[in-house]
């Protein structure tokens, strides 16, 4: 049995900020981590995380980088590609406010990926985390989210709003905040969305 050990990516290793990431194994027994802000970038260990490599910027087919506002899910499929969702832009305002959310998938272990496919409708004031998809049996996709309805921070004043002539400073305050999921079940390339629970926050 393998001994516990602890490990870290030092400050040299990452290129920006880190925001969230996912872990996946590969086939030649490397760890791949997928993380980023702004752009997505991965680290690679080839001694089951006790080392890595530096980052490296994740790129389409085509030679383009890849855009991140975090909530990285990484998964291996049954059908051996491998699955990215995240974050890929968000209202760039520090808010909750409209995110969209993309699902692109790699043929070649990671070193390039899909034309990225929205999942959710422009505009949603939506939450993704990070490694949260997942595959049933059925090879039906799950996609675990939140979204939030209410007031909104106004652009001339972002840190505040006012309800019922009482003002905040939180985009949390006063908004209803729903769990459901998106899903998809031809791998990807198509998604729909289930209402699970509600519950208001004041």
């Amino acid at each position: 049995m393998t001994e516990p050990y602890i490990t870290s990516i030092g400050p040299e290793k990452i290129s920006m900020p880190i925001a969230t990431g996912s872990m996946t194994a590969l086939r030649d027994g490397r760890i791949m981590w997928a993380w980023g802000h702004k752009q997505l970038w991965a680290n690679h260990s080839s001694d089951g995380g006790r080392t890595w490599s530096n980052a490296v910027a994740c790129k389409t087919s085509g030679g383009e980088s890849i855009p991140n506002g975090g909530g990285v899910s990484l998964l291996r499929l049954a059908s051996g590609k491998l699955a990215l969702a995240q974050v890929s832009e968000s209202g760039g305002d520090g808010l909750v406010s409209a995110r969209q959310f993309t699902y692109c998938t790699s043929e070649d272990e990671g070193d390039t990926w899909s034309i990225r496919v929205p999942i959710n409708p422009p505009g949603k004031r939506e939450v993704l985390m990070m490694d949260c998809l997942v595959q049933l049996s059925t090879d039906r996709l799950i996609l675990p989210c939140s979204a939030i309805m209410g007031p909104i921070p106004t652009p001339d004043d972002p840190a505040a709003a006012y309800r019922f002539g009482e003002r905040f400073g939180n985009c949390w305050s006063y908004n209803t905040i729903f769990c459901f999921c998106y899903f998809s079940d031809d791998e990807g390339r198509t998604w729909c969305h289930k209402v699970v629970e509600a519950e208001t926050f004041s």
